[in-house]
């Protein structure tokens, strides 16, 4: 297609993301991308670890036992291994979405501020995504 273009005089200039996200918004492109890593993680967290909180604050009052918290972690982190990919993503992000559960409820959220626990969480996920995302590209 390029060549046919070329043939009849069109100059084609293939421009990736990195060049066009920053000239339209002005805004470096790590910039961009940490911005975006950072609400990718929020609103997984919203998704993720809230419902956990109000869920149990709601059948169980100010007080609930471990096991819900434990059944509530596993259930919720396996759904949100399985939404990033396939069956082999319920372990791998799901021990990440564990661990991320375990960062909220002691975090804040069993002290009934499920805001601290969600700042904790939450930038433990950002910077999970970030590591994820740098990693490579050092390797």
């Amino acid at each position: 297609m390029v060549t046919v273009l070329n043939f009849l005089g069109i100059r084609v200039v293939a421009q990736g993301a990195q060049e066009i996200i920053p000239a339209v918004t002005g805004w470096p492109i790590w910039i961009i991308v940490l911005f975006t890593l950072f609400i990718l993680a929020f609103v997984e967290e919203v998704l993720f670890r809230f419902p956990l909180f109000f869920v149990a604050l709601i059948v169980f009052g100010k007080k609930w036992p471990l096991s819900v918290n434990l059944w509530s972690i596993v259930i919720l982190s396996a759904i949100f291994g399985y939404l990033h990919g396939n069956w082999i993503n319920i372990f791998i992000q799901g021990v990440i979405g564990v661990l991320l559960s375990f960062a909220f409820l002691k975090g804040g959220a069993l002290a009934l501020r499920p805001g601290k626990g969600l700042l904790i969480s939450t930038t433990a996920h950002f910077l999970y995504n970030a590591a994820v995302m740098v990693l490579p590209f050092i390797l």
